[in-house]
């Protein structure tokens, strides 16, 4: 009898080596849980592969097949290696290599000779290493296009080594029959239940679904794939959330890089930094307004008020006029109404203007072979001649004394 150790209570624990995304940690691909079964593995979507992915199992076992499957949603995986380490062993070794083709999603390896039942079966390189394997490992080397690494499910079928005693046979056993005990039919109702809501990155082709309202694309932040709340433009041209470019700027700056464009990753300038998006933003809040009455909807953030009748209390509003047409100016000068409560604000992502201080002589403004008093005043090199052939002792700019012997070049940084 095969047994599928894939399982949370046949394993001691599984690691993946990159931050995960938060709904779908790598414990997703062990659980027990249906729906959290169901939204497999993801990566931050900053993560780039090589991504490793380790199973231990409670003991050693004999492995007849894995099957992975490589895609969540649109997001896929295109090369995928396995390695195995065996009970007491120091070192993994390398037992198969699959790449994907577009239109293959999910891999199975099998042992050498178990491949006449399926053709599109890889075969294990060493079969050796597939008996008396304490820990399994998965190898994520590329993805299909721009997206994120991903495994939507991991099957490894075998069952317990030789070398473990009878009790562990036995628990094993009893463990696999308790989680196979549960019925198909709860299976598949709980996961009809799972949201079918799709992570993607850099992919704008279709719009997110919200119960009882479509959501159009321009308000969906593109890599958290949220509503926003505060849209920025990038200098790449694409909008993101403000919070998004935050969370960002903070990853970036563990590794001590300084802020950038998280989709070509050019480096913020004095005039080349993300911007607010006030048209943006003033249609999205009107988009919140006029569907608030919907609970997915009602606590999303906005600028504007209550949907209800009510005059309006700006002052740059024209009151001429009390029927329709009043709305109609409120929404013309939402741009406005925008720059005016934004203006004044601190931004975290303007970088403060530094003067540039002119480094000249203070009695002929020269710029060129400048030297430093001990005052900290800077003379250029012929008004120092002067100065000592005429033996001047004072500076006259600030009538401290003037050692000769300290004189150093300046030199602009």
């Amino acid at each position: 009898m095969l047994i599928n150790f894939a399982n949370e209570d046949l394993t001691k624990k599984i690691v993946s080596d990159k931050p995960c995304f938060d709904s779908n940690d790598v414990t997703n691909l062990i659980s027990l849980d249906p729906v959290k079964r169901g939204k497999g593995f993801l990566v931050e979507p900053f993560v780039k592969p090589p991504v490793l992915i380790s199973i231990e199992f409670i003991c050693s076992i004999t492995i007849n097949q894995i099957t992975v499957n490589c895609q969540v949603g649109i997001q896929k995986s295109s090369i995928i290696e396995v390695f195995t380490k065996q009970n007491g062993g120091t070192k993994k070794v390398i037992v198969a290599r699959k790449e994907l083709k577009e239109n293959e999603n999910i891999i199975n390896f099998v042992l050498h000779g178990n491949q006449r039942k399926n053709p599109n079966c890889v075969t294990f390189r060493l079969s050796t290493y597939m008996c008396n394997v304490n820990e399994v490992y998965f190898r994520i080397l590329r993805t299909q296009g721009s997206t994120l690494a991903a495994i939507g499910k991991i099957e490894v079928w075998g069952k317990p080594s030789k070398h473990v005693d009878k009790e562990m046979v036995k628990i094993v056993t009893n463990i696999w029959d308790k989680i196979n005990s549960f019925p198909s039919q709860k299976l598949e109702e709980a996961l009809s239940q799972t949201p079918k809501t799709a992570v993607f990155r850099y992919c704008r082709e279709r719009e997110l679904k919200i119960p009882e309202v479509d959501v159009p694309e321009e308000f969906i932040d593109p890599i958290t794939c949220e509503i926003l709340i505060i849209p920025m433009t990038l200098p790449s041209g694409k909008v993101v959330d403000a919070s998004t470019v935050e969370r960002f700027n903070k990853i970036e700056q563990n590794f001590g890089r300084p802020p950038s464009d998280p989709f070509t990753g050019r480096i913020y300038t004095e005039t080349s930094y993300p911007v607010v998006a006030t048209a943006l933003k003033a249609r999205l809040d009107k988009f919140l307004l006029n569907y608030s009455h919907i609970p997915s909807l009602k606590s999303v953030p906005r600028t504007v008020g209550r949907a209800q009748p009510a005059q309006p209390s700006c002052s740059f509003v024209n009151h001429q006029s009390q029927d329709i047409s009043t709305s109609q100016k409120n929404v013309k000068n939402i741009d406005d109404f925008l720059e005016h409560c934004l203006n004044g604000l601190p931004s975290f992502l303007e970088r403060p203007k530094m003067e540039k201080i002119k480094n000249e002589c203070f009695k002929c403004n020269s710029q060129s072979l400048l030297f430093k008093l001990t005052c900290n005043d800077l003379v250029c090199r012929n008004c120092l001649v002067s100065f000592k052939s005429e033996k001047i002792s004072y500076c006259s700019k600030c009538n401290k004394q003037i050692d000769y012997k300290n004189v150093e070049r300046f030199h602009a940084v």
